[in-house]
């Protein structure tokens, strides 16, 4: 009894630790990721994201540093980029394991290297373009099939489509 007691305090030791010291390199990550947004430099940003930066259904995602750099202000309008530079690195930003770092609950996501992986955001812009490519992609069905609110998930194969509206 005594042993595995002596085990489970070593091995929660070990994990506790584990988990401390992989939260202080998020905290440098973060820094640098909000000091280039702060910093208003596209380009510089768009070194550091995952692609393909995927924007919800319908809005195409953004597959690569120039598309990233020519579509910057459609993402990152004035409120994200308020929200991410006045945020706290101590206390608005989250580890989440293997996941990486969040803003808040989820707003944006770094992976552990510090590239953005995600923005779940929508800009006003987007919301437009959203609505427009709602109507559009509603028109392309059946007339039996177009009363659905937004799509939920839209998986296509070399001779299949398949949807969940």
């Amino acid at each position: 009894m005594f042993i595995s007691l002596r085990f489970l305090l070593v091995g929660w030791l070990l994990l506790s630790s584990e988990v401390c010291f992989a939260q202080e390199p998020s905290k440098k990550i973060v820094r640098d990721f909000i000091g280039i947004v702060k910093s208003g430099n596209k380009e510089k940003l768009a070194w550091h994201v995952s692609y393909a930066l995927y924007r919800g259904n319908l809005i195409p995602p953004i597959r690569n540093e120039k598309e990233f750099v020519e579509r910057y202000s459609e993402i990152f309008d004035e409120k994200l980029v308020h929200e991410i530079v006045t945020s706290d690195p101590e206390s608005d930003w989250s580890w989440v394991g293997y996941r990486g770092v969040m803003l808040k609950s989820g707003l944006v996501w770094l992976n552990e290297g510090g590239q953005l992986t995600a923005v779940n955001y929508q800009s006003p812009f987007e919301e437009r373009l959203w609505r427009k490519l709602l109507v559009i992609d509603k028109k392309s069905l059946h007339p039996s099939l177009r009363d659905y609110d937004s799509p939920v998930l839209i998986i296509e194969t070399s001779s299949h489509r398949i949807r969940i509206d």
